[in-house]
């Protein structure tokens, strides 16, 4: 255990270099966006629930899209260059996972007049990879919902492909279910989705990374503070959601990127 001071904890480094491709390591829907939290519908069906659900920070979804090949195609392979197969592709994510019934993803990193990389997200998830692998059924089907930033003046880096979340939802769970993006959250951090027929309620949470940058009022520009302060009360508007759905008899799940460290010991090099 280290000993240094929770006091002298710092951000990571703003930029981290990427050596090589991401791997993909796992940890008819209606959509509405309700101005009230939708009520669950009771069931006296005992079984239990197949609802797995996987959450994912892909940091930056693009690799995955196939929309142009790498310049390393235009070279001759290397003898440990790697096969075809590992060719990053999220409908091969989801058979490597078993068809999850919902897929939460952080930190895709599209624009939100990027609908070009929306539609490709749409269209990669229900290519077949081969003849092995049917796309007739709805539980090998997907829709993909974004919240992506619209925040103009703290969401602004690299042209607006930051931050934003996607839900992948399973096509047989989409008829009994409602989409929400709650209006305390303008940066696309946070997807809530109500599985109304089994009263569960899934978040999808890409939350707020405390530094000394300054925090901007989303609708005048001015600094109100950093984002340290910004950080407390995402999570403070975070906590709020989900008590009220637990009071309203939901079960909740909140997944995604937390970017909370409870000790040193879950950061490098410090946070």
């Amino acid at each position: 255990m280290s000993s240094r001071s929770t006091s002298s904890l710092s951000p990571p480094p703003l930029k981290r270099r990427r050596i090589t491709p991401p791997k993909a390591s796992p940890v008819n829907l209606l959509v509405r966006i309700p101005s009230k939290i939708s009520q669950p519908q009771s069931t006296s069906d005992s079984r239990t629930i197949d609802l797995r659900i996987q959450s994912w920070n892909i940091n930056g979804i693009a690799p995955y899209l196939d929309q142009q090949p790498p310049i390393t195609k235009f070279f001759p392979a290397a003898p440990s260059a790697p096969s075809s197969h590992d060719t990053p592709s999220l409908r091969a994510c989801l058979h490597r996972w078993s068809f999850p019934r919902v897929i939460c993803l952080q930190e895709v990193k599209i624009a939100p007049s990027d609908k070009s990389s929306q539609i490709s997200v749409r269209r990669v998830i229900n290519t077949p990879l081969n003849e092995d692998d049917p796309t007739n059924l709805p539980h090998r089907l997907y829709d993909a919902h974004f919240s992506l930033p619209r925040d103009e003046y703290n969401a602004t880096g690299f042209g607006g492909k930051v931050y934003g979340v996607c839900m992948l939802v399973r096509r047989d769970l989409g008829s009994f279910s409602t989409l929400r993006i709650p209006d305390w959250d303008l940066e696309g951090r946070v997807q809530i989705l109500e599985v109304c027929k089994y009263g569960i309620v899934v978040f999808n949470v890409y939350a707020v990374n405390g530094t000394t940058n300054p925090y901007r009022h989303p609708t005048n520009g001015k600094v109100i503070g950093d984002r340290h302060m910004r950080k407390r009360q995402f999570h403070e508007s975070l906590r709020d959601e989900c008590l009220l759905y637990k009071q309203q008899g939901w079960h909740v799940v909140a997944a995604g990127d937390i970017n909370i460290s409870q000790t040193p010991l879950d950061s490098y090099p410090q946070l």
